[in-house]
């Protein structure tokens, strides 16, 4: 298991043109531990490299940005001249695998749950869009590719909005300003699509796209090209969701038409006005649907592949706990520690010798079953490191032995 920097790394989570990113670990003193992701882009090692100019705009763009509906970015370093990314890890899983495991089992998503998504996603959504540089200057940040793939519900049931990559700002490299199409062609705006000049309500219209999907189980734009998918960004009626279910109010509708018009002028001035509108409905329909309840459905319906993960990110963290418990001083893992011991341990003092306490103890007169019984926790030590369980409740046993001896 190699490092990346100060990063332990587990386990390679993805890997596309340009890009792999890792899951890692950052570990300190004392057993601390806290999982990230790792996002390394190859091929940077000129400074000139657009891919890196990309990642150094990322990291500075969502470094200014702080909301629980947006995942944070921790740092940015280089090694081998090639950038890294410090992520936050996020431990669930994004909106397709959602709507992937929703169709395998032959569910529709609750419209409550719809609708609570939407709202959080437009909060980071509205957060981003009037974000200040380090000047005070507005970012006149677009987000220009929310999709499933980059909204994300994770495990306690917060949704995150990732992936800055190709935002446009005030700080973005050339190639993501005006006149570029970026973005998946499934969820472009119309005049996105048309390469103009975007404002807030292009990631409007993204939102509505997504929330027509999360409602009917299919995209709101189905083509076999992406000029095709193009083509019918102005033609989404969001009347069609009923074909699909019948338990989808009226009012729903409205917000779904409000964002989804064809001109920017038409549509929500701002996503915090989308917002409100779909808390008010949601309010309505369901005043007690929070982040508890959209946790209580991703358990239900993908409980076992959260587990996994659980268990991918934490596979080896028992045997490095079990190296803690057997560097403990073995006077104090016998549980008898005196007072002036224990002060001289406060002053930075190191624990006695193995081979000077033993030889004290035959001076005292220490009987042969003492010493016999010093072994045998020592054993016990020995055999606890050695374990290499990876279940919750054997790392929980190792921290406790770590922590607490007097537990043993």
């Amino acid at each position: 298991m190699h490092k990346m920097g100060r990063y332990r790394i587990i386990d390679l989570l993805g890997r596309g043109g340009h890009a792999e990113i890792y899951l890692a670990r950052v570990e300190g003193e004392g057993g601390f531990s806290k999982p990230v992701a790792l996002k390394r882009q190859r091929g940077q090692s000129s400074p000139q490299t657009s891919s890196r100019r990309a990642l150094l705009a990322e990291a500075r763009l969502n470094a200014l940005l702080d909301h629980p509906n947006i995942a944070s970015v921790y740092d940015i370093f280089e090694e081998d001249g090639e950038l890294i990314l410090v992520m936050e890890y996020l431990h669930g899983l994004n909106l397709r695998q959602l709507c992937q495991q929703l169709y395998a089992a032959g569910q529709l998503m609750p419209v409550a749950m719809a609708l609570h998504i939407g709202a959080e996603l437009l909060a980071g959504l509205a957060h981003a869009h009037s974000a200040r540089d380090e000047r005070g200057s507005p970012l006149q940040l677009i987000h220009r590719d929310v999709s499933p793939e980059n909204v994300f519900l994770c495990a306690n049931g917060s949704v995150k909005l990732t992936d800055f990559g190709i935002a446009r700002s005030i700080i973005a490299p050339r190639d993501t300003r005006i006149g570029v199409v970026r973005g998946k062609a499934r969820y472009l705006s119309p005049e996105q699509a048309r390469g103009e000049e975007l404002e807030v309500g292009t990631d409007v219209f993204a939102i509505g796209l997504v929330l027509y999907e999360l409602l009917t189980g299919v995209p709101a734009l189905e083509g076999d090209s992406e000029r095709e998918l193009m083509l019918q960004t102005q033609q989404v009626n969001p009347a069609t969701v009923l074909q699909y279910r019948q338990d989808v109010h009226e009012r729903v509708l409205t917000i779904l038409a409000l964002a989804l018009a064809p001109h920017p002028s038409q549509r929500y001035p701002s996503a915090q006005a989308m917002a409100r509108d779909l808390r008010a409905v949601l309010s309505w329909l369901e005043p007690s649907y929070s982040q508890i309840d959209l946790k209580a459905f991703l358990d239900s319906l993908c409980g076992p592949m959260l587990e996994q993960q659980w268990r991918r990110i934490w596979q080896d963290q028992s045997t490095q706990v079990a190296e803690i418990i057997s560097a403990t001083p073995s006077n104090a893992s016998e549980g008898h520690t005196s007072s002036e011991h224990t002060r001289g341990m406060a002053l930075g003092a190191s624990a006695q010798p193995e081979n000077e306490r033993l030889s004290k103890d035959e001076e005292t007169g220490a009987s042969t079953s003492q010493r016999e019984t010093s072994s045998a926790k020592e054993g016990a030590k020995s055999k606890t490191s050695a374990r290499r369980g990876v279940d919750l409740e054997s790392l929980r046993r190792a921290i406790n032995e770590a922590y607490d001896p007097e537990e043993k």
